[in-house]
């Protein structure tokens, strides 16, 4: 059997039956993402937590206690395993709380401690 091309009207009508419907296309959307809520870090007073604390920079003047446990610079006061307590600025760092913080040197020095040690403090803020 010999093979013969298709008349011009029955491929016409052969490509035409094949052919895919053109698609719609959907409209683009252009919506801005949602707003980012501002966070509102607020001063906490009372018992903040416990940690363990490391000499700061020792060049940065000032009383103050570097930590994760406060997401404002606020005064504070921080009290050792021995009883000393200082008020300090409480500054924020980022970690999780809990994680170790970082003390000025006049912090150490008018609790009276080495400032080679860590030192465990319990952290007040207000």
């Amino acid at each position: 059997m010999a093979h013969r091309p298709l008349p011009l009207i029955g491929a016409a009508l052969f490509v035409a039956a094949c052919a895919v419907p053109p698609v719609e296309e959907a409209p683009e959307v252009f919506d801005a993402p949602p707003e980012p809520r501002p966070v509102v870090a607020e001063v906490v007073t009372g018992p903040l937590g416990e940690t363990v604390a490391s000499l700061g920079d020792p060049g940065e003047a000032g009383l103050w206690l570097k930590t994760p446990l406060v997401d404002v610079e606020q005064p504070g006061r921080v009290t050792t395993a021995a009883g000393r307590s200082q008020g300090v600025t409480l500054i924020p760092i980022a970690g999780v709380d809990g994680a170790g913080s970082r003390l000025s040197l006049a912090g150490y020095q008018a609790l009276g401690l080495s400032p080679a040690d860590l030192v465990p403090l319990n952290v007040t803020g207000g």
